[in-house]
């Protein structure tokens, strides 16, 4: 542990957090405007699989996947998973060294709160299970297995919740920083 703490230390430098910050919500935003509007405009505008946070389950997944169509299909799998396997990585890398960094303006690297850091990782691993069951899903199509669906909403609910305590724990550590600034300024 101590080595991956030294190199988030050493890596969570404003210029770096910065421009992998860019990249990161360059992607985003080329699934979000591109690659999932895409694919969902063959499915009748049904969420997909990505942006079910809470899940879903084999009825729903079976609707989705007919109402993409062959074309839908193969665009959810050459179009928007693809984007969707550079992401998780990204997030992970990023929003680990973005909390560090405030971590280390707050002099609370070295504490326990270090390891919120490892929050968007195992978001990151859980992304990438949940793209690999999508792949299973989308290949298999349309012999379905309940099991393959209820693993792939699963690694999206695992997914979901690590993002959102995620971002929760940045916040609050947000808030903290905001509240010094404030302090300082009119103490």
């Amino acid at each position: 542990m101590q080595k991956a703490r030294q190199f988030i230390y050493r890596h969570s430098g404003s210029k770096t957090v910065l421009f992998l910050f860019l990249i990161t919500l360059g992607v985003y935003s080329a699934m979000i405007f591109g690659s999932i509007p895409r694919v969902r405009s063959h499915g009748a505008g049904m969420p997909l699989l990505d942006m079910k946070p809470l899940g879903y389950d084999l009825d729903y997944v079976q609707a989705l996947l007919d109402s993409l169509g062959p074309s839908g299909r193969e665009a959810y799998l050459e179009v928007q998973l693809p984007l969707d396997m550079i992401y998780p990585f990204l997030f992970a890398l990023t929003y680990c060294l973005l909390l560090a960094f405030f971590l280390r303006r707050l002099h609370w690297f070295e504490g326990p709160l270090f390891y919120g850091c490892l929050i968007p990782p195992a978001a990151g691993l859980a992304d990438y299970l949940e793209n690999m069951g999508i792949i299973r899903l989308l290949k298999s199509y349309p012999d379905l297995r309940p099991g393959d669906v209820a693993y792939t909403s699963l690694c999206s609910l695992i997914k979901s919740g690590l993002t959102t305590v995620y971002f929760l724990f940045l916040l609050g550590i947000l808030a903290v920083l905001g509240f010094r600034a404030f302090k300082r300024k009119y103490g």
